[in-house]
């Protein structure tokens, strides 16, 4: 009975990943369905319709990883107007950050072991997790050196508190958010000032949070060397 229950236990613990897996498999042979022309075309023509449609590409997208998330924000630039693009755009990044974080809650500690196997760079995420969980949420948005939903799965993996992780990760997407809505409504006018401005920020908060990410890692080797040369000298002392 022991022994059943354990293999119930752990066929929940693998149960997100193997169906992370498959939509991945699926999302990544049926990639050439997901460019803005198609999905445009597909779109029903009422409002609440298409932004019910669009909550259910972000849900699909938190669950494929291999989904470009700039093109949903793009198509709801296009179909809506801006401030209710943002909003739209602003529930569905929502949508992307808790469902993969609660698959990883879910998983447990043997997604952490999975994703720092397939990922050698997330290793660096442990020397982050000395930060409160919205400011790690968010320098690991900005700096994008590991899939978003990899990340998210991570934080509920390593039980991150879920409120802090959730604004952290909207705060540190948002730039991209909002350079991608700009994109959608202002296609073919490229020079639009709201999206050059929306990606110039994007850039330089890229930028500011790749040069806070190699201070402290900097920071951080100082730390650990220093940590060992005193432990050394204690050592010959005793």
């Amino acid at each position: 009975m022991k022994k059943l229950k354990n293999s119930g236990r752990l066929l929940l613990q693998w149960l997100p990943l193997i169906a992370v897996g498959v939509i991945a498999a699926i999302a990544f042979h049926y990639r050439r369905y997901f460019s803005l022309d198609i999905l445009l075309s597909v779109m029903p023509p009422q409002p609440w319709a298409a932004a019910a449609a669009l909550l259910g590409l972000f849900a699909l997208k938190s669950l494929s990883i291999v989904f470009p998330i700039l093109v949903i924000y793009a198509l709801s630039g296009l179909l809506f107007p801006p401030v209710f693009a943002i909003l739209v755009n602003l529930a569905g990044t929502a949508a992307v950050l808790t469902l993969p974080y609660g698959l990883g809650r879910l998983a447990g500690t043997e997604l952490v072991e999975h994703i720092f196997q397939k990922y050698p760079k997330a290793h660096s995420l442990r020397d982050f997790q000395q930060h409160n969980a919205w400011f790690f949420s968010c320098i690991l948005r900005l700096l994008g050196f590991l899939p978003g939903d990899v990340v998210s799965m991570y934080l509920g993996a390593s039980k991150q508190p879920f409120w802090p992780s959730l604004l952290g990760g909207i705060l540190g997407m948002t730039p991209a958010m909002l350079a991608g809505t700009f994109l959608g409504d202002s296609l073919g006018n490229m020079s639009s000032p709201l999206f050059l401005v929306s990606l110039g920020g994007m850039v330089f908060l890229s930028v500011v949070s790749i040069l806070l990410y190699r201070r402290h890692m900097k920071r951080h080797a100082e730390n650990s060397r220093s940590a060992k040369e005193n432990h050394g000298g204690t050592h010959q002392k005793q």
